[in-house]
């Protein structure tokens, strides 16, 4: 059956450029690290005052700010108002297959290149008015916010900038078990075009691709505080590729994760795809060890490539984030 790509192309040295990615050879698989991502908590030991205490005391200079008072750059107040706001609001310990997201927006001023606590401290008003509003509006009895992110638009004009703020909600109930690719788990790669093999027309809608990407949510750890909250700073965003990742001894090789070079759909095994399933972990694992950082969110979906070497490709992606796990007793402001 011929292939009809529907994914956009994507030039693989950009690819390789922007997502800032180490080619990686990753045949040897490393059980410790595999076997650490399975089926465990991660508890941190401390309950990291340092941040603590400093982020209380930038929300107590933030709340006594004058007009004409401290400024900071804009890289600062991103960071500041992401670490503060995951701070205050969110409990990272408690996370759903499928989070509620939601995107607010709110202006900051800026002067000279730089703002103010005064106004940071109004775009911190402004984000926790609509941010509470959204929480408050889910019906969960058991719901927290788990993650949020900041990105300050350094593009400003009219002496203002555009604060966008994406947040990570749970509305109750628990995350799925654990579990691996079973005996009936023969999926075709891409485009949704279901089961496969003898299974073949079954789960139209759903892939290899799709279900990978439950597979690895499901699996993430769950974090843990000895007591109290678990919240992250730091947050950096990577994009690993396919195409980045190489190992022969793979269900299709020479790479690591799942590639189709060829314009046909492939109907991935169980035991390919739990081979897939370990090294993504592996590879994670990795990425994690160089970060010194956590996987606080996971997607991985299809993407395609056309070009003179490689045509008609078709490769997963994956945007990863990952960020430093605190501890805290502080019980927020929600």
């Amino acid at each position: 059956m011929r292939k009809n790509f529907k994914s956009v192309a994507i030039v693989a040295t950009l690819l390789i450029a922007a997502a800032g990615v180490v080619l990686f050879e990753a045949c040897n698989k490393k059980n410790e690290a595999v076997n650490n991502m399975y089926n465990h908590n991660i508890v941190s030991n401390s309950t990291n005052t340092d941040m603590d205490n400093y982020l209380i005391d930038l929300r107590e200079r933030m709340k006594s700010a004058t007009k004409d008072g401290e400024n900071i750059s804009i890289a600062e107040a991103e960071w500041n108002l992401t670490a503060l706001e995951n701070f205050g609001f969110c409990n990272a310990s408690m996370r759903s297959l499928n989070m509620i997201v939601d995107t607010f927006y709110t202006k900051i001023k800026v002067d000279n290149n730089s703002i103010s606590l005064y106004d940071l401290n109004i775009a911190y008003e402004n984000n926790k008015k609509q941010i509470v509003d959204r929480f408050n509006s889910l019906n969960g009895d058991d719901k927290n916010i788990y993650f949020i992110q900041c990105f300050i638009d350094n593009g400003f004009k009219n002496d203002s900038v555009n604060v966008k703020t994406v947040t990570q909600m749970r509305d109750g109930g628990l995350m799925p078990d654990q579990t691996r690719f079973g005996t009936t788990d023969y999926w075709y790669d891409f485009d949704g075009q279901g089961k496969c093999d003898i299974y073949a027309g079954q789960c139209i809608g759903s892939d290899a691709t799709i279900q990978m990407n439950s597979k690895v949510i499901t699996n993430m750890p769950i974090y843990l505080c000895p007591n109290g909250r678990v919240y992250f700073t730091d947050i950096e965003y990577h994009q690993l590729c396919s195409l980045d990742y190489y190992c022969n001894d793979s269900p299709y090789p020479p790479y690591s994760l799942y590639v189709n070079i060829e314009p046909y759909y492939n109907c991935l095994t169980p035991n390919e795809l739990n081979w897939y399933l370990d090294k993504m972990f592996e590879i994670i694992h990795n990425e994690e060890d160089n970060l010194n950082k956590y996987m606080v969110s996971f997607h991985m979906f299809q993407a395609g490539y056309t070009g003179p070497i490689r045509k008609n490709a078709e490769f997963w992606l994956m945007d990863i984030c990952f960020g430093t796990m605190h501890c805290t007793n502080d019980l927020g402001d929600i």
